[in-house]
């Protein structure tokens, strides 16, 4: 199931979507059972690449954020993928700004039962309603942007979690050289 971040919205909303602008830090998101319960991914910092291991038994937080990204599926059913990306940011104590958590309720409840006074402003402004309608274009290009700036904040903010811990998490041998990881 695994693929890179960038490749998660589809090419047709590269225009709407921050994510084609975004240079992504965190590349080939994995989790491994074999060698004990570990995570594994390649962080860009700068223009260099280390491969990160990440045991859960020492960085739980952070092994469930890059197991969460790694587990996201290219294809699918794009509410399940937006709250499952909001599940990452949230286990690691991310700020998420008022859109995503508006659009993060109108898919996790009925319309009928949204009665946050803000979160149903902030649907109105955003979708014209409290009922998103990915069959309509302007709300699919409106959920793809919402979703490509989560997206992008998730790179970013799990990338810093990342570069905190780097010495603890690079995996032997270091830095990797450039084996066309873009």
């Amino acid at each position: 199931m695994f693929c890179e971040l960038k490749d998660l919205v589809p090419k047709k909303f590269a225009a709407v979507s921050p994510t084609s602008a975004h240079r992504f830090a965190i590349l080939q998101p994995r989790h491994w059972t074999y060698n004990g319960n570990v995570v594994e991914c390649v962080l860009r910092v700068g223009e260099q690449r280390y491969r990160l291991v990440i045991p859960w038994n020492k960085e739980p937080k952070l092994a469930n954020a890059v197991c969460g990204l790694a587990r996201l599926p290219k294809n699918g059913n794009w509410g399940s993928k937006y709250l499952d990306l909001y599940k990452v940011l949230e286990g690691i104590g991310a700020p998420i700004g008022p859109d995503q958590t508006a659009l993060r309720h109108a898919l996790a409840h009925a319309p009928e039962v949204l009665n946050r006074r803000s979160t149903v402003e902030q649907l109105c402004r955003l979708f014209g309603s409290v009922d998103i309608d990915l069959s309509c274009g302007t709300h699919q290009r409106t959920f793809v942007r919402l979703f490509g700036e989560l997206l992008v904040d998730a790179d970013i903010i799990l990338a810093s979690h990342l570069k905190q811990r780097l010495h603890h998490l690079i995996q032997t041998g270091d830095k990797i050289a450039d084996q066309g990881i873009s």
